[in-house]
């Protein structure tokens, strides 16, 4: 793909679980309890979804939809029912160029912005977490072996995805590191930068 059909193609997706899912945070509701994991859900979604408002861009929920104030006016479909790999490249195939998900606190414009336009000289760009994850995906095209065999949910999902992207010989960039929240102490890490 050239350099200006590349250009031209700025779509970012977020995919996210409804707020009105009673599957919100498990694990950090279960440390924390399930209300304060839910206000916390809600506040780090909502600055993704503003973030993302600055640009072309879905969002890809899972459970119900109800009020729909909480999408700011953003376009949304429901996501692939699969496992998470195969949600993912859907997005991908739907015509997303970065996907991220909602739960990071140091989210910006200008980490998205970053991210796309990495896509001008390299196949793939990650956020990575600082629990061995990453919060930001994004490609030209889709890239299906990214989403196989990935262990979702642990430390190596990184590891493991740079792996097949060598083996590929894809050129990948690394952003910034960042961190999402999940436990206890992500969250508490949270309200210290709140508080800032």
């Amino acid at each position: 793909m050239n350099t200006k059909t590349k250009a031209s193609r700025r779509r970012i997706g977020v995919i996210t679980r409804s707020p009105y899912s009673p599957r919100i945070k498990s694990r950090l509701s279960a440390e924390i309890g399930q209300e304060k994991a839910r206000c916390c859900y809600n506040e780090l979604l909502s600055n993704t979804l503003q973030c993302a408002s600055n640009f072309d861009s879905t969002v890809y929920v899972d459970g119900p939809i109800e009020d729909r104030n909480w999408l700011l006016g953003l376009p949304h479909k429901p996501q692939r029912v699969a496992d998470l790999g195969q949600r993912m490249l859907a997005c991908f195939e739907d015509g997303t160029n970065v996907l991220v998900g909602g739960d990071s606190p140091l989210m910006s414009i200008a980490y998205l912005e970053n991210a796309l336009d990495s896509l001008l000289s390299h196949d793939l760009v990650l956020g990575p977490t600082d629990d061995g994850g990453y919060v930001l995906i994004g490609m030209n095209e889709p890239i299906p072996e990214l989403f196989e065999n990935i262990p979702w949910s642990t430390e190596k999902v990184l590891s493991a995805t740079t792996e097949v992207a060598n083996a590929l010989d894809l050129s990948v960039k690394c952003l910034d590191q960042v961190w999402d929240v999940d436990t206890e102490a992500d969250y508490i890490r949270w309200l210290d930068l709140r508080r800032k």
